[in-house]
Protein backbone atom coordinates (compact mmCIF):
# COMPACT_ATOMS: atom_id res chain seq x y z
CA UNK A 1 0.00 0.00 0.00
CA UNK A 2 0.87 3.37 -0.05
CA UNK A 3 1.24 6.45 1.97
CA UNK A 4 -1.55 8.39 0.88
CA UNK A 5 -3.56 5.56 1.24
CA UNK A 6 -3.68 5.69 4.43
CA UNK A 7 -6.14 7.13 6.79
CA UNK A 8 -5.05 10.19 9.41
CA UNK A 9 -3.76 8.49 12.46
CA UNK A 10 -3.23 4.98 11.20
CA UNK A 11 -0.26 3.11 11.93
CA UNK A 12 2.06 1.75 9.89
CA UNK A 13 5.19 -0.12 9.46
CA UNK A 14 7.30 1.43 6.81
CA UNK A 15 11.40 0.97 6.81
CA UNK A 16 11.63 -1.24 9.54
CA UNK A 17 10.12 1.43 12.21
CA UNK A 18 6.72 1.69 13.18
CA UNK A 19 5.07 5.31 12.54
CA UNK A 20 1.48 6.96 12.79
CA UNK A 21 0.38 9.00 10.11
CA UNK A 22 0.23 12.22 11.23
CA UNK A 23 -0.83 14.56 7.82
CA UNK A 24 -0.59 14.03 3.84
CA UNK A 25 3.68 13.78 3.65
CA UNK A 26 4.31 13.09 7.33
CA UNK A 27 4.13 10.84 10.01
CA UNK A 28 5.21 10.52 13.90
CA UNK A 29 7.73 7.41 14.94
CA UNK A 30 6.38 5.66 17.60
CA UNK A 31 9.57 4.82 19.45
CA UNK A 32 10.40 8.16 20.23
CA UNK A 33 7.14 10.60 18.35
CA UNK A 34 10.23 12.39 16.09
CA UNK A 35 8.27 13.79 12.95
CA UNK A 36 9.76 11.85 9.91
CA UNK A 37 8.81 13.53 5.66
CA UNK A 38 7.65 10.46 4.29
CA UNK A 39 7.12 10.32 0.69
CA UNK A 40 3.63 9.48 -1.45
CA UNK A 41 5.21 6.91 -3.53
CA UNK A 42 6.76 5.11 0.06
CA UNK A 43 5.55 1.88 0.32
CA UNK A 44 4.26 1.06 3.91
CA UNK A 45 2.65 -1.80 5.61
CA UNK A 46 -0.75 -0.78 7.36
CA UNK A 47 -0.70 -2.09 11.13
CA UNK A 48 -3.76 -2.32 14.21
CA UNK A 49 -4.13 -0.38 16.65
CA UNK A 50 -4.50 3.11 15.14
CA UNK A 51 -7.68 5.56 15.01
CA UNK A 52 -8.21 6.44 11.63
CA UNK A 53 -10.56 9.37 10.66
CA UNK A 54 -12.29 10.24 7.81
CA UNK A 55 -10.28 13.24 6.09
CA UNK A 56 -10.16 15.64 8.87
CA UNK A 57 -14.47 15.05 9.41
CA UNK A 58 -15.43 16.26 12.43
CA UNK A 59 -15.90 12.79 13.43
CA UNK A 60 -12.46 12.64 13.81
CA UNK A 61 -11.81 15.33 15.57
CA UNK A 62 -11.56 13.74 19.50
CA UNK A 63 -11.40 16.83 21.24
CA UNK A 64 -12.97 20.21 19.07
CA UNK A 65 -12.56 22.66 21.65
CA UNK A 66 -8.83 22.05 21.54
CA UNK A 67 -8.30 22.18 17.85
CA UNK A 68 -10.19 25.43 18.29
CA UNK A 69 -8.18 26.75 20.56
CA UNK A 70 -4.90 26.12 19.29
CA UNK A 71 -6.06 27.32 15.74
CA UNK A 72 -7.00 30.83 17.87
CA UNK A 73 -3.10 30.80 19.08
CA UNK A 74 -1.79 30.13 15.88
CA UNK A 75 -3.69 32.61 14.93
CA UNK A 76 -2.99 35.37 16.89
CA UNK A 77 0.79 34.47 16.93
CA UNK A 78 0.84 35.57 12.81
CA UNK A 79 -1.72 38.28 13.32
CA UNK A 80 1.26 39.66 15.89
CA UNK A 81 3.75 39.14 12.39
CA UNK A 82 1.20 41.30 10.77
CA UNK A 83 1.70 44.44 13.37
CA UNK A 84 5.44 44.32 12.70
CA UNK A 85 4.91 44.72 8.64
CA UNK A 86 4.22 47.43 7.01
CA UNK A 87 0.96 48.02 5.14
CA UNK A 88 -0.22 46.80 2.07
CA UNK A 89 1.86 43.83 3.20
CA UNK A 90 0.44 43.41 7.07
CA UNK A 91 -3.29 43.86 5.91
CA UNK A 92 -2.34 41.04 2.89
CA UNK A 93 -1.08 38.53 5.74
CA UNK A 94 -4.52 39.27 7.76
CA UNK A 95 -6.57 39.01 4.41
CA UNK A 96 -4.78 35.67 3.77
CA UNK A 97 -4.54 34.62 7.45
CA UNK A 98 -8.92 35.11 7.89
CA UNK A 99 -9.60 33.34 4.54
CA UNK A 100 -7.00 30.38 6.09
CA UNK A 101 -9.21 30.15 9.13
CA UNK A 102 -12.52 29.73 7.46
CA UNK A 103 -11.12 27.10 5.11
CA UNK A 104 -9.90 25.14 8.27
CA UNK A 105 -12.98 25.47 10.45
CA UNK A 106 -14.75 24.51 7.31
CA UNK A 107 -12.99 21.57 6.57
CA UNK A 108 -12.74 19.42 10.39
CA UNK A 109 -16.34 21.28 11.11
CA UNK A 110 -15.08 22.94 14.14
Amino acid sequence: MKFPQLALGQRFRWRGAVYRKAGPLTAHAEADGTLAMVPRSALVEPLGGGEPHAGGQAAGVRHPEAVAEALEALIAQIGGIADGLAEPDAERLRASLDQARRAFVERVGL
